[in-house]
C-alpha cells in the first residue's frame, strides 16, 4: 500500500491540478472559517469578528453533528465551487491528499472514487457493491491529513458515497437545504457589491462604477450570472448600457 508522508514537496496525492477559478474575488472571512471549521474549531471558538459576519449576513453557520463534514451550501451559481478551489489553492500544504470528486451524476462519484483507491493502495476495489470502497476506507482510517470534495452534492442520497473514517477532512458543495440533521453546513450567498464591481472589471474597461452597479444588481450579485452576462455583451459588442436598456425594454432574451 502506498503511504504519502508529510513534509514532502512531492508527497501530494492529488487530482486539482487543474482546477482553478479564472478569477476570484473576496470571501476572505468565508475561507477563514472555513479552515478553522474543517480543523474542529467550534463556533463559538471562532474570531468574534467572524461569527458577527455569519450571523448579520447568512443567519449563522449550523454546526448539528459531531463530525468534520461540512457542506458549502448555496443557490445555483453563487460561487460554491469557486471557494472550495481557492481553500484548495491557499491550504494546499496542509494536506497530503486532495481529491475533486464531481457529482453531477452517481458514475462519475465511483469512477473518482475508484481512480483514487487505484492510487493510494495500488489495486481496483475488490467489492464493487460497496458505495465506498473498503480498502480506501481502510487507506483513510491510517491517514489524517486529507481533503476530499464532492462538488455539487445535491442528492442526500448520494452520501452513501462518504467515507465512514473521518480523521481527515470532508467538504461538500450542494445547493440541498436540509442538511442540518446529518451534516455542518456553512451556507454562501451573493459577493458584495464591492467585490461584483471587482470582477466585472476583470473581464471588460468600465470606469462608471454606478453603472456596474446596476449591472451587478440585476444580476443579484450571483457570480456566475455575472460572468454570463459578460459573455453576452462581449459576443454581442455590447457595452454594460446597452445590456442594461435592453433588459429593461425586455428586447434580450437572457436567462438569469
Amino acid at each position: 500500500m502506498a503511504k504519502f508522508e508529510f513534509p514532502s514537496e512531492y508527497s501530494l496525492v492529488s487530482n486539482t491540478d487543474l482546477l482553478s477559478p479564472e478569477f476570484f474575488t473576496g470571501r476572505e472571512i468565508e475561507l477563514s472559517v472555513l479552515r478553522d471549521v474543517l480543523n474542529g474549531v467550534k463556533i463559538e471558538a471562532l474570531p468574534s469578528g467572524n461569527i458577527d459576519v455569519f450571523n448579520e449576513k447568512y443567519g449563522g453557520i449550523f454546526q448539528s453533528v459531531e463530525h468534520p463534514k461540512w457542506v458549502i451550501q448555496g443557490d445555483k451559481g453563487i460561487g460554491k465551487s469557486a471557494l472550495a478551489i481557492e481553500y484548495i489553492s491557499k491550504f494546499r500544504k496542509e494536506y497530503d491528499l486532495i481529491w475533486w470528486i464531481p457529482c453531477s451524476i452517481e458514475s462519475s462519484i465511483v469512477e473518482s472514487l475508484r481512480q483514487l483507491c487505484q492510487r493510494v493502495t495500488e489495486k481496483e476495489p475488490e467489492n464493487l457493491e460497496e458505495p465506498f470502497p473498503t480498502e480506501l476506507n481502510t487507506y483513510l482510517s491510517n491517514q489524517k491529513r486529507w481533503l476530499l470534495i464532492y462538488d455539487g452534492l445535491n442528492d442526500p442520497k448520494l452520501t452513501k458515497y462518504l467515507p465512514s473514517e473521518m480523521d481527515g477532512h470532508c467538504l461538500l458543495t450542494s445547493t440541498f437545504f436540509e442538511w442540518t440533521d446529518s451534516a455542518n453546513v456553512m451556507p454562501l450567498s451573493a459577493i458584495s457589491e464591492k467585490h461584483a464591481v471587482e470582477l466585472v472589471r476583470n473581464y471588460i474597461s468600465e470606469d462608471d462604477s454606478e453603472l456596474i452597479s446596476k449591472f451587478t444588481k440585476l444580476l443579484n450579485r450571483n457570480p456566475l450570472s455575472i460572468r454570463q452576462a459578460i459573455d453576452y455583451t462581449l459576443l454581442n459588442e455590447y457595452k454594460l448600457n446597452d445590456y442594461l436598456e435592453s433588459q429593461i425594454k425586455g428586447n434580450i432574451e437572457y436567462s438569469l
